[in-house]
C-alpha cells in the first residue's frame, strides 16, 4: 500500500483536475473497502466546512450508490477517509446477507465500528 503523502498527492491530482469519482474510486481499491454491494459514487451539493453529508443510498438488499459533495477532497483526507469508511459499512449493512433493517441500529453499528475499527492508516 502506498504511504498516507502518496494518497495525499494522488488525491489532491484528482482534486484538481475535477475527478471526484475516481478520487473516491481510487481510495476504496487502495484501502481494500470494495465491495460487491457497492454500485458506486454519485456527486451531491458541495460540503460547506460545517456540514459534510455523505450518505448511501438504495433499497435494502440491492446495490448501493454512495452520495459524496463535489469538492469532498477540499477537506482533510483523514476526515474524508472515516466518512468513506462509514459509509462503506453501511453498504455491508444493507447486503441480503448482512441487512439490518433498522437504519437507527445501522447507524449505531457504523458509528461503534468507527471507534473500534482497526487503525488501517495514518495521517503522519
Amino acid at each position: 500500500m502506498k504511504s498516507y503523502p502518496e494518497h495525499l498527492q494522488i488525491v489532491n491530482t484528482f482534486h484538481e483536475l475535477g475527478e471526484t469519482i475516481a478520487a473516491g474510486q481510487f481510495l476504496i481499491k487502495e484501502y481494500g473497502l470494495e465491495n460487491l454491494n457497492f454500485k458506486g459514487f454519485e456527486l451531491r451539493e458541495k460540503a460547506q466546512p460545517e456540514f459534510i453529508l455523505m450518505t448511501t443510498e438504495g433499497l435494502l438488499g440491492e446495490p448501493q450508490i454512495i452520495r459524496i459533495p463535489e469538492n469532498t477532497f477540499e477537506y482533510p483526507l483523514h476526515l474524508m477517509l472515516n466518512l468513506l469508511m462509514h459509509e462503506m459499512i453501511h453498504v455491508s449493512q444493507k447486503t441480503k446477507e448482512n441487512l439490518i433493517e433498522d437504519k437507527n441500529e445501522r447507524e449505531w453499528q457504523a458509528y461503534y465500528e468507527m471507534l473500534f475499527h482497526k487503525k488501517i492508516y495514518s495521517n503522519s
